[in-house]
């Protein structure tokens, strides 16, 4: 018998698992291989924000929607990467598997 669900916990990215630096890291590397210097600041303005992608910046610099994409990618595999190696709980959460 399937133990009984006693809850469902939704995490909003950086609440429960210390992600957003990581996610900063990605992307910042990224913009880097096409010569954009992103900050811990005009992160936080444009995506924290502002609501905005940092992929703005590039476009704005004359980087092409298709390397663009092709950099988007590439992120989001070092992010899952990054995530894998360095992802951890913030202080205070815990986990049970109860499996």
């Amino acid at each position: 018998m399937a133990p009984k669900l006693t809850a469902i916990l939704w995490d909003h990215d950086g609440v429960l698992v210390d992600t957003e630096r990581l996610y900063f890291r990605a992307t910042r590397d990224m913009l880097a291989r096409v010569g954009v210097e992103l900050t811990v600041e005009e992160y936080q303005q444009w995506l924290l924000i502002e609501g905005r992608g940092a992929w703005n910046l590039a476009e704005e610099r004359g980087v092409r929607k298709d390397e663009i994409d092709k950099l988007r990618a590439a992120r989001d595999d070092l992010y899952q990467d990054l995530l894998m190696r360095g992802g951890r709980a913030l202080r205070g959460i815990f986990c049970i598997d109860t499996r």
